[in-house]
């Protein structure tokens, strides 16, 4: 989102007058990145307003409810919806009782949910979010929304929390992938307290693990630290696939904070976890094998500088990728591109890319997008060397991605005047060998 707004502007908020409530979060957000504490509207000087977006301390129900996309303008609002750097999470405790709640859910209604989590996580790894998202959130604000506030029996009242934090925790994922980082936040705080509703500490470190995750994407590693290491508290109690899916992620949040020799560390822990896990091991979400601790170990690499040790990881990631993560190969694939460029290998860059656009046709990705974005921009200033030039008219024969497309223009209707707040980029990972940073990357696919 490019937003410009000149010294007028800010005289006017300066007297009192207050910007529209998206425009107040993202100054709010660029202010609490940049002070590296959490500033509100009253604490930047806003005028006080009500706000129209949901607490964090609302209930699930609520919450899952206020995400609803069921109109354009809800649609809208949701994109602007923006990250926080506020942290308050509940912990896992015994789920209260719901006694005087009107209706009775049973285990049919678990089951329903149960399997949707198997069905939208198995279409969203192999086609990427887009395709799922708008499903899976009506899902969430209709039945979910609607079901977490009846009467159950204490055991399917559990199951009940466990599914719903199973999908809440997807549809974060789902729109994390598609950029959509303020509507992912929420969700992964809803799957955060779903889980501790239900006692379920397995669950809760993966919420934290992936909200971890996405503060290294946005280049807050202070807080992606913090999140990861509260992931990482209640480790010796998980199985040791998920003991190892979070300390990896621990590893990498050290990594971003210059924490070199700690990071390297918990990086040797994760995989001595990963052996330890029995080979029939399977777990649905934060599912952790031999190609997704290879990405991990890449970047931390990369992180602390090692781009040759980086690359030789994401190659061997690739090698062991499941054929059915299809949106995982391609995400890895324009990742390994960009550091074999940034070590000056351009015909191997460009063999690389021609890879990835194998795949991009099949998966609908805003991150998948962004990938596209950059292989056209960096392999602009090569367009002299064939290689490069064969790669970027076969990714000019391909559909503009999503966010470039023109809008479609309503009948009878005058252009509208294009707002864009600009938001500090996140910081690059240390130089290479050969005198190029090295493009940041977040640890998820």
């Amino acid at each position: 989102m490019a937003v410009n707004y000149d010294r007028t502007a800010v005289a006017h908020w300066l007297a009192g007058t207050r910007p529209r409530e998206h425009v107040c979060a993202l100054v709010c957000q660029v202010l609490s990145q940049a002070l590296g504490r959490t500033v509100g509207p009253e604490q930047a000087g806003f005028a006080t307003e009500p706000s129209s977006t949901a607490s964090p301390s609302a209930s699930p129900h609520e919450r899952l409810r206020e995400l609803a996309e069921n109109t354009p303008s809800a649609r809208r609002m949701l994109r602007l919806l923006p990250y926080s750097l506020d942290l308050d999470l509940p912990e896992p405790a015994p789920p209260p009782g719901r006694d005087g709640a009107p209706r009775r859910i049973g285990a049919a209604h678990v089951r329903a949910a149960e399997l949707l989590v198997t069905v939208f996580a198995d279409a969203d790894k192999a086609f990427g979010g887009a395709r799922i998202r708008p499903a899976l959130t009506a899902y969430l604000s209709v039945e979910i929304a609607a079901q977490l506030n009846c009467a159950a029996a204490p055991s399917i009242s559990r199951r009940f929390h466990q599914a719903a934090a199973d999908l809440a925790y997807l549809a974060g994922f789902v729109s994390f992938d598609e950029n959509l980082q303020g509507a992912a936040q929420s969700y992964f705080r809803i799957a955060a307290q779903l889980s501790a509703a239900a006692n379920d500490r397995l669950r809760h470190a993966m919420a934290l693990r992936q909200m971890s995750v996405q503060a290294v994407f946005l280049g807050n590693s202070g807080l992606a630290l913090q999140l990861a290491q509260g992931a990482a508290r209640d480790r010796s109690t998980l199985p040791t696939e998920s003991a190892a899916f979070v300390t990896g992620q621990e590893a990498l949040a050290l990594a971003c904070t210059g924490e070199r020799r700690r990071a390297l560390a918990c990086l040797d822990r994760s995989q001595r976890l990963l052996d330890r896990t029995p080979p029939d091991s399977h777990v649905l979400l934060g599912g952790y094998h031999e190609a997704a601790f290879a990405h991990q170990q890449a970047e931390v690499l990369a992180a602390t500088g090692d781009i040759p040790g980086a690359c030789a990881a994401l190659a061997h990631s690739l090698r062991h990728r499941p054929p059915e993560e299809g949106r995982a190969r391609m995400l890895t694939t324009a990742r390994l591109a960009g550091l074999q460029l940034c070590q000056g290998h351009l015909e191997l860059a460009c063999s690389t890319w021609d890879r990835f656009l194998d795949d991009y046709p099949s998966v609908t990705s805003a991150r998948g997008d962004a990938a596209l974005r950059e292989l056209r921009t960096t392999l602009r200033a090569h367009q002299r060397v064939p290689a490069a030039r064969r790669v970027l008219a076969r990714a000019g024969r391909l559909p503009l991605p999503r966010t470039e497309r023109p809008p479609v223009p309503r009948s009878g209707a005058a252009p509208r005047r294009r707002e864009s707040v600009r938001i500090p980029l996140p910081p690059t990972a240390p130089e290479t060998g050969a005198g190029r940073a090295a493009p940041p990357g977040s640890g998820a696919v």
